[in-house]
């Protein structure tokens, strides 16, 4: 199966509302550990070290951009990143790619949707794309995605969604994303922050905090086309 169909068939497996509510009434941001990223020494300047609580690891980004006589656009953008902690059997690397394209026709443009795809080392795997998303999301000219996080089997659905500050991304870029499992959310990245960003994970001893944590770093990683703007 597609990792498009599993995408949809995961948002077709929802808990009933009072379930629902029973998780939901309490927001995410109360129910998770609210932690910062930490600069780290790394191999070198090109190859920082990071640290989110007790996830550390180095990345290494690059960025790509062309103009064809001011009529094909593109931007792309790929990562390369480890991840550690005590609860991770081993060092888990992972590879993203992903960006978008425009096309100027007189005085109008079409624009190739985004996409953002990640594989690890443990098998899983990452999938984002550009949605329709909320109309204030639209009216803002905020990026709007969604995408799919498969873990050790479990599938994990993810969205665009500003988590504290600003309607508006001063940056142009993602103003933040949720994740959720069967339709609670359990975490989230938060990028409308002057400083730093904030991760949202999963209590210590919770079964999706590795999850949610790799999955907040692929998405820091990212080098978002729409910032580059």
């Amino acid at each position: 199966m597609s990792r498009c169909a599993l995408l949809f068939a995961a948002a077709s497996l929802c808990l009933s509302a009072p379930a629902l509510a029973v998780h939901n009434d309490v927001p995410m941001t109360e129910r998770a550990e609210r932690l910062q990223l930490e600069g780290r020494r790394g191999p070198s300047l090109l190859r920082p070290g990071y640290g989110v609580g007790e996830y550390t690891g180095i990345s290494q980004a690059r960025a790509s951009s062309s103009n064809i006589f001011n009529v094909r656009e593109s931007r792309r953008a790929s990562v390369q990143y480890t991840v550690n902690a005590p609860s991770l059997p081993e060092e888990i690397s992972g590879t993203c790619r992903g960006g978008e394209s425009r096309t100027t026709i007189i005085i109008t443009f079409q624009r190739d949707p985004l996409a953002y795809n990640c594989d690890l080392s443990n098998g899983a795997w990452m999938s984002m794309v550009t949605v329709r998303g909320s109309w204030t999301g639209r009216l803002a000219g905020n990026p709007q995605r969604a995408g799919e996080f498969s873990w050790n089997g479990v599938s994990y659905e993810f969205r665009t969604e500003r988590i504290s500050g600003l309607g508006i991304s001063l940056s142009g870029g993602a103003l933040g994303y949720v994740i959720s499992r069967n339709g609670v959310d359990i975490g989230g990245l938060d990028l409308n922050q002057i400083m730093r960003p904030n991760f949202y994970l999963p209590p210590q001893g919770s079964p999706d905090r590795d999850a949610v944590a790799v999955w907040a770093l692929s998405l820091f990683f990212f080098i978002d086309p729409a910032s580059q703007r």
